[in-house]
């Protein structure tokens, strides 16, 4: 089974990614997904840390950046 993804919209800036934060990567990019992972807690995450930790029949919520 897919992942399932659901667009919302988002403040002003993205959260930065929890796994590039925690894993000192850099450039440290943005949380674009925001889902579970595979131990359980719920993270944000780029796209590349989210292919590496989620399960792969889970909901993902991806943040869409509102203009003003």
């Amino acid at each position: 089974m897919a992942r399932k993804i659901r667009t919302i919209p988002w403040g002003n800036s993205m959260p930065q990614c929890d796994f590039c934060v925690i894993g000192g990567h850099r450039p440290i990019k943005d949380g674009v997904y925001d889902g579970p992972t595979v131990g359980g807690p719920w993270a944000n995450m780029c796209h590349t840390h989210m292919l590496q930790h989620t399960p792969r029949d889970s909901t993902m919520i991806t943040k869409r950046t509102m203009s003003r």
